[in-house]
């Protein structure tokens, strides 16, 4: 009985080739796309779960909190915390730190080097972090000051080969080292990116002399190493996080007018695998995914899977007439409607089964693309990896058999004496296949609004509300500094624009604080300290709205560079949050009074906060930052001090930048030995909104790919109503119909159920992408014009996929339709 099953599959496969390949392709499509899209979710779900022990690792970071403020994320913490968490928790079993590098690194052989992706680490890193090893003793390959690790991609770009230990690397203009061991790279999907592990036990580490300042009486607090705890096997972690309030109260010390730091600071445990899936935080090492986003997509992957089987029922439903009499002749010599059922089942699973093979074939000719776009290593080993390949075979027969559930039982129900009498096919069941196709254009529909919202919200984020040529700003490296001697050079090269120091929380890269105290009552208002010079401004192209702006003819504005230890305030600058939040009507209000506030400053090594004193408010700019459009722009307070500003930021003449860039870097050749770095806005606000971007490219493609098989979909149902409704056609044609009316006439019955997808995906689109749109403090906004431009693309998408066939019917001519007649 199976091969007479399996012997009427194929005859009936080979018998419709045309409704065989439409069936074919969109099922194979259908798979490829939700195997692309299961293989980058379940990459990123797997985030770190390589590290042996993972459960037990957590990384700790920092939620802070100021009086007046919106809550501010860290995933960064005090060089003084790993040791006050293992003396104060006895829990934790070993804990270390990092802190990243940018020095320059080279072989003996190779005086020109290259700038990998380095961090300083505690001695006790590869006890927290058991990486595999491919040479060396990592138990103590930290332990002395001039020992340094690299991985094996590390070791091949220095040397050309993987047996390094023993060799020496100059790290930075005069250091040399000596490599202690070799480990295997971080996968892709690892939260850490280090090539190279540099000895934090080293006299000049960042962690040496960091805690050292740490532990100055009177030192401020301050935010720059990761922090990691393993904890032991037998450890309570919720016991362990309700005991962090109390390490708090007692291992934060210092006020700020008279309130304790530690009532704004909570410390979190992050566990280790789901690093890549938290909020946003200041000093990730790699931005993190959305879960909602990777939510969406395994939804978008079951919808293309939805609108794949639509197209398998609409084309089983719509050949049952020529499988009417089959089913009535075998019911007449005594099949069950049980065995007909399992015949119809079998021959879908085989129909999958038979999708699955060039769904395969595409993932693995598709794959490295999608790896080189994600920059992911993600595998498609469905052979070696039991839950993937099961998974497969999991997915298609499930597909199977729900894509020929409804076609098995429709078609297992015809009576013989119906087929007969040419009666078996019911209104019924051409309810069910326009059904289909109503629902296969809704998601289409709500797939383009999505796509069209999320490219609309890029474009904001990265043009519209900067309005800036992010090409043509440069962000040079920290730690190069802003030496007076290198910027006052700067005119003598003449494709300079402007050139400016500011501090890294005036970018937002960190957070130095000031606190104001409002004129208006309504105690503190806390804001970030931003950092300057005078030709700030210029650079990025603000205008203030009210005021003046800094300038060197007022000597108060630049009262810190005369007198950087002074009590005094500078004139201060503020932004249009700061005015509301001080409780001014207006900017114009604002300008000209003094306002009494309390700033950082770098004193002694350190930063400390000054006495509160007032000074006077120049002006009041629009609220501005180059950060995400994810954070709301807060109370921020610009002001000249030089001690903190030591960022250069460049804007160069838009006709030859990369001229400029290559005069700067030549004229800095000439002050300083260390390595001109840095990058351009552009390549900075990419990189924000990375995420972002990957989302828009993965919407549009799959987007695409649900057109094609609706479009598939919607022909082969064109193909089918054209073959039943021939007679019809000619009888028109006989009665006068012409030929544009016959095209009108069939137009319109495949118009009307994407009109009716209209009024299901509009609501659905909206209130999901209203939703995503919430995670942004500034976004674009869905307007009725996304979702007309979606519906009428989905309409012209039908009628041009009908077009060409339903032109053939219309130039027919009567006689063939009428002949048999």
């Amino acid at each position: 009985m199976l091969a007479n099953y399996f012997a009427a599959a194929i005859r009936n496969l080979l018998r419709n080739r045309a409704y065989t390949l439409i069936n074919l392709f969109g099922l194979s499509l259908g798979f490829a796309a939700a195997t692309l899209i299961a293989l980058y979710a379940r990459d990123e779900f797997s985030y770190d779960r390589f590290v042996p022990n993972h459960d037990r690792i957590y990384r700790v970071g920092e939620i802070i909190e100021p009086p007046g403020r919106s809550p501010m994320r860290l995933s960064v913490t005090s060089t003084t915390d790993a040791e006050a968490l293992k003396l104060a928790f006895p829990e934790v079993e070993a804990a270390t730190r990092l802190i990243p590098s940018n020095l320059r690194l080279s072989a003996k052989q190779d005086n020109e080097g290259a700038t990998l992706a380095s961090f300083w680490a505690d001695p006790s890193f590869f006890d927290v972090f058991p990486l595999s090893g491919v040479a060396g003793n990592l138990a103590n390959a930290l332990s002395q000051p001039d020992s340094l690790v690299l991985t094996r991609r590390a070791a091949r770009q220095l040397f050309s080969r993987e047996d390094v230990v023993g060799e020496t690397i100059r790290v930075g203009p005069d250091t040399v080292m000596r490599v202690a061991a070799v480990v295997e790279n971080f996968p892709s999907n690892s939260h850490l990116n280090g090539e190279v592990f540099l000895p934090g036990a080293a006299s000049f580490s960042p962690l040496v002399t960091l805690t050292a300042e740490q532990r100055q009486p009177g030192a401020l607090r301050s935010e720059n190493a990761y922090t990691y705890v393993r904890l032991r096997a037998a450890a309570n972690i919720h016991d362990v996080r309700s005991r962090l309030g109390a390490f708090t109260d007692s291992h934060v010390s210092g006020s700020v007018n008279g309130t304790p730091i530690a009532k704004s600071y909570t410390f979190t445990l992050t566990p280790l695998a789901d690093i890549h899936l938290q909020p946003r935080s200041i000093g990730d090492i790699k931005p993190p995914t959305d879960v909602r986003v990777l939510h969406a997509l395994i939804a978008v992957a079951v919808l293309i899977l939805v609108v794949a089987c639509g197209n398998f029922i609409s084309m089983m439903t719509a050949r049952a007439s020529r499988r009417a009499v089959e089913v009535g002749v075998r019911k007449a010599a005594g099949a069950t409607q049980r065995q007909i059922m399992i015949q119809f089942m079998g021959e879908c699973l085989f129909y999958a089964l038979l999708a699955l093979l060039p769904a395969v074939v595409a993932v693995e000719l598709v794959l490295p693309a999608f790896n080189g776009f994600l920059r992911r290593e993600i595998a498609f080993d469905y052979l070696t990896d039991p839950r993937l390949g099961l998974g497969l075979i999991g997915l298609t027969m499930l597909t199977g058999l729900a894509a020929g559930a409804y076609p098995a039982l429709y078609l297992s129900r015809f009576k013989p004496n119906a087929v007969l009498r040419g009666t078996a096919l019911t209104p019924q069941s051409s309810r069910a296949r326009q059904s289909l196709v109503v629902a296969q254009f809704a998601i289409l529909i709500a797939l383009l609004v999505a796509t069209f919202t999320v490219n609309r919200q890029i474009h904001f984020a990265i043009e519209d509300r900067l309005r800036l040529p992010t090409d043509q700003i440069y962000l040079a490296s920290e730690a190069l500094g802003c030496p007076s001697s290198f910027t006052d050079a700067i005119p003598t090269l003449g494709r300079v624009k402007a050139v400016t120091c500011v501090s890294g929380s005036t970018l937002g890269f960190d957070h130095i604080s000031v606190n104001f105290v409002s004129p208006h009552g309504g105690g503190n208002v806390n804001g970030r300290a931003a950092q300057i010079d005078y030709s700030f401004f210029d650079v990025f192209g603000i205008q203030p709205i009210a005021g003046r702006l800094l300038s060197p003819q007022f000597g108060q504005d630049d009262l810190l560079r005369k007198d950087p230890a002074t009590a005094d305030n500078p004139t201060v600058v503020v932004n249009e949050a700061a005015a509301r939040a001080l409780g001014y009507s207006s900017p114009a209000d604002a300008v000209g009074t003094f306002a009494r506030w309390q700033r950082l400053s770098f004193m002694d090594g350190r930063l400390q906060f000054q006495g509160q004193s007032s000074s006077k408010i120049a002006a009041v700019v629009p609220d501005f930052s180059i950060g995400s459009v994810r954070d709301v722009i807060g109370p921020t307070a610009y002001y000249i001090d030089p001690t903190v500003s030591a960022r250069m930021v460049f804007r160069f003449d838009g006709g030859s930048v990369q001229q400029s860039l290559e005069s700067v870097r030549e004229l800095w050749e000439k002050h300083s030995s260390t390595a001109f770095q840095g990058m351009f806005l552009d390549q900075f606000v990419n990189a924000l909104y990375e995420d972002v971007l990957t989302q828009s490219a993965i919407f549009t493609w799959f987007s695409a790919v649900a057109v094609v098989l609706a479009a598939l979909g919607l022909l082969g149902l064109a193909i089918f109503t054209a073959e039943r409704r021939t007679k019809e056609i000619g009888l028109r044609k006989v009665m006068g119909a012409r030929r544009t009316d016959i095209l009108l006439f069939l137009g319109w019955q495949f118009a009307r159920p994407v009109l009716w997808a209209n009024l299901i995906a509009w609501p659905c689109a909206y209130l999901v992408m209203q939703r995503w749109l919430q995670g942004f403090a500034y976004h674009t906004d869905i307007g009725i014009l996304t979702f007309v431009i979606a519906g009428a693309l989905a309409l012209v998408i039908a009628l041009a996929t009908v077009a060409g066939h339903a032109m053939l019917v219309a130039r027919a001519k009567p006689v063939e339709a009428l002949r048999y007649e």
